[in-house]
């Protein structure tokens, strides 16, 4: 019997301190002792920033002369750093840093020098109007998955747009124009469901716009213009952005025609399709855009008519169809009913017929250009009417058939 005792003794002492042991670790928890991980404290977000510096110079205005290792390294009393609350495992609240915001600081640098792999509660990236900030775009970035912000413009950042950037699912703004950015729009940006503000204007970014941008539902705003995008414009993806109020695609290499579904996008307030290559007809499915008060189309090579349709815009400011091949009279009743326009080009194109007595109901329009077309006939005097006209111009030359004939120039300043 004594020799059975001792197993089941030694046995119960080893399940004892087994036990005891879980407690004391559950009671650490509970009192909020969980040590966070190295690689998300604050000092070792604080050593990523200073690494950063240590690559980077600052003008003197904006000297970051407060970034330095003073022993607590504690970055949230340092320019341009802003710092938040988290929960930490155990519990506890702990500072982190969210946001970085340098814009304009003179920065001379390099943006791959930053460790974001370092700063997972990001939340804030504003390094814009940095001319000097170079180099691309680190893939690293991917890693920022609380960040909402992310403003790179006005930089000199070069090479292509990362994929991983399609990984920030808490994106809300993307700014990275005019900067020196090549390649196409990664497709994965497609996966950005937050995002609404989307500028990538001012690049030499090229290729087809991905039709995965159409995924984008929550998008109120898209710049791509002054790039060098070819190809034609995603059609029935496009249609698909409901939120829509802005959409930049002049300055391109764009060609084939204006996708009639964007008149399903009842919500756009500016579209400027300027300089490209587009053809085909201006679509009367536009007329259905009434919040509509920039349309832009200038210089392409658009024919066919002006569609009445465009007379239900009742809010368009300024229309330019400046520099096509659109042909026909110019219709009276897409006239009489832009009351809100301030600015009306169609020169350089190949209307015809007569000056529509409709325009002296712009009372609000204060630059008329019709020239460079085969317009014929006297003027109306219901031009008298418009009271804020501070340009009229009307500069025709008549280069059909056997017309060549310059009726005149009407300025009034």
């Amino acid at each position: 019997m004594a020799d059975s005792t001792v197993p089941r003794t030694l046995h119960h002492l080893v399940l004892s301190s087994i036990l005891l042991l879980l407690l004391l670790l559950t009671s650490g928890q509970a009192e909020g002792r969980a040590t966070p991980h190295p690689a998300t404290s604050l000092s070792a977000q604080a050593a990523a920033l200073l690494h950063w510096k240590s690559s980077i110079r600052c003008s003197s205005k904006h000297q970051l002369g407060t970034w330095r290792d003073d022993g607590a390294m504690n970055p949230c009393n340092w320019t341009g750093i802003t710092c938040g609350d988290t929960q930490s495992r155990g519990g506890t609240t702990e500072k982190v840093v969210t946001g970085i915001s340098l814009a304009g600081a003179g920065i001379t640098g390099r943006l791959d020098a930053l460790r974001f792999q370092s700063l997972p509660h990001l939340d804030n990236l504003d390094l814009s109007d940095n001319n000097l900030l170079s180099g691309a775009i680190p893939p690293s970035i991917g890693s920022l998955s609380m960040l909402s912000n992310l403003n790179l413009s006005v930089s000199h950042l070069s090479g292509e747009i990362p994929g991983s950037i399609g990984n920030l699912g808490s994106l809300t703004q993307m700014d990275l124009s005019i900067n020196n950015l090549t390649g196409q729009i990664p497709p994965a940006l497609g996966n950005l469901s937050a995002l609404a503000i989307l500028y990538l204007g001012g690049n030499r970014l090229s290729s087809n716009i991905p039709w995965q941008l159409g995924q984008l539902q929550n998008l109120r705003e898209m710049d791509l213009a002054l790039n060098v995008f070819s190809g034609q414009i995603p059609s029935t993806h496009l249609a698909n952005l409901t939120s829509l109020s802005y959409l930049g695609l002049s300055d391109n290499r764009l060609s084939g025609p204006i996708p009639a579904e964007l008149g399903q996008v009842q919500t756009l307030q500016a579209l400027y399709l300027g300089n490209n290559s587009l053809d085909g007809s201006i679509p009367p499915s536009l007329g259905n855009l009434t919040m509509l008060m920039f349309l832009y189309t200038y210089t392409n090579q658009l024919t066919g008519q002006i569609p009445v349709e465009l007379g239900m815009l009742s809010s368009l400011t300024k229309l330019d169809f400046s520099e096509n091949r659109l042909t026909g009279s110019i219709p009276s009743s897409v006239v009489g009913n832009l009351t809100s326009a301030t600015y009306f080009s169609l020169w350089g194109n190949l209307i015809t017929g007569s000056i529509p007595c409709e325009f002296g109901n712009l009372v609000n329009l204060e630059v008329l250009d019709i020239s460079f077309n085969c317009v014929v006939g006297s003027l109306p005097p219901s031009i008298g009417n418009m009271s804020s006209l501070s340009q009229f111009t009307l500069q025709e030359i008549i280069s059909l058939g056997n017309c060549r004939l310059r009726l005149g120039t009407y300025k009034i300043l």
